[in-house]
């Protein structure tokens, strides 16, 4: 048997087998088989439910990584503030935490005397990224 004929044999038997499995798998099927069109359909329908499905996950994702992001900014922000105030030397000793949200600093602690807050307040005020201080520091002899 020459190649062109072991070819062609074998395209032979390929097409009897797969015209055999199409028979088969009509055969097995109950009622009507679907169309074309129907499958067609049904595909385009399941393509676009995944797309949705896909969408809403990369938009879950998005925000996630935007309130991560907000997350690393405000600790950024109050680390800077507090990096501030622990370099001026009046208020290296004073009591004071930091917090931040969204630019909006926020001081809690104790003071020395009045001049020491206020000065707490003008320092994280001038610190970049700051558009607000909540100056919660309480003046306690002492401190």
């Amino acid at each position: 048997m020459t190649f062109g004929n072991r070819q062609t044999t074998f395209r032979s038997l390929l097409l009897l087998f797969f015209g055999a499995l199409a028979i088969s798998l009509a055969a097995c099927g109950e009622g009507e088989q679907p169309s074309g069109e129907s499958i067609g359909r049904s595909i385009d329908q399941t393509v676009e439910k995944g797309s949705e499905q896909m969408n809403q996950a990369a938009e879950t994702a998005g925000e996630k990584l935007a309130a991560a992001g907000q997350a690393v900014d405000n600790t950024a922000l109050a680390a800077r503030v507090k990096a501030a105030l622990i370099a001026a030397p009046g208020l290296k000793s004073a009591r004071i935490d930091v917090d931040a949200a969204n630019g909006v600093v926020t001081l809690v602690g104790t003071a020395e005397n009045p001049d020491k807050r206020d000065l707490a307040a003008q320092l994280a005020s001038n610190v970049e990224g700051v558009a607000s201080v909540r100056n919660q520091i309480v003046v306690a002899s002492g401190s």
